[in-house]
């Protein structure tokens, strides 16, 4: 992907990192926030804090940048730290990519049951007062199941696992995103109603 390659480039070549890990937003001035910051620059993979800078009137960041993937379990983890011991006495936010991406898989394993289960019961209600047949409704369940089960480990094969990935010029990532799984849930979708039409 040619805009991770830049990022990874520039930040090779010129010590200029992308997006980092963990951002502390907090009311308070950049002193504090600078003290506060230094008792985490030790912690489980953090790689560097960088000094805390004003982002207006009463509001100071400072950014954690860590070893390893930003997205990881090991930010995700800092991101929790960091949470959980916030600046005293002052309201503060703690966002960046590993926030982002924890609290959107949070979101996902707290819903996504839900989600199937009402996904599911309509489906098979639907499909069984169209036809009157119970059998089909399980059917289509089960091919549907094995269809999306096919195409995530075809997707978890080439992307994150890097089969075939140099005959077909494609890079490979440590992880596939959840953002790409639903995405792709969708597509399938429309895609056959589209095609039974």
């Amino acid at each position: 992907i040619e805009s991770r390659q830049v990022v990874d480039v520039v930040a090779d070549r010129f010590g200029q990192p992308g997006e980092p890990a963990a951002t502390v937003v907090a009311r308070t001035d950049q002193k504090t926030l600078d003290s506060w910051a230094a008792r985490h620059a030790h912690d489980a993979g953090v790689a560097s804090v960088f000094p805390a800078q004003a982002a207006g009137a009463g509001l100071s960041t400072v950014d954690f940048e860590v070893t390893g993937d930003p997205d990881g379990a090991q930010a995700r983890a800092l991101v929790g730290t960091l949470r959980a011991d916030r600046p005293a006495g002052v309201q503060s936010w703690v966002t960046g990519e590993a926030a982002e991406f924890g609290d959107t898989l949070g979101q996902l394993e707290r819903d996504l049951p839900l989600a199937i289960t009402v996904t599911v019961l309509a489906m098979l209600v639907l499909l069984f007062l169209m036809t009157g047949s119970v059998v089909i409704p399980v059917k289509a369940l089960v091919m549907n199941l094995i269809s999306t089960g096919a195409t995530f480990g075809i997707m978890v094969a080439v992307f994150q696992n890097g089969l075939l990935a140099g005959p077909l010029h494609l890079l490979r990532v440590s992880g596939l995103s959840p953002f790409n799984l639903a995405v792709r849930s969708e597509e399938r979708r429309v895609g056959k109603e589209c095609r039974s039409r």
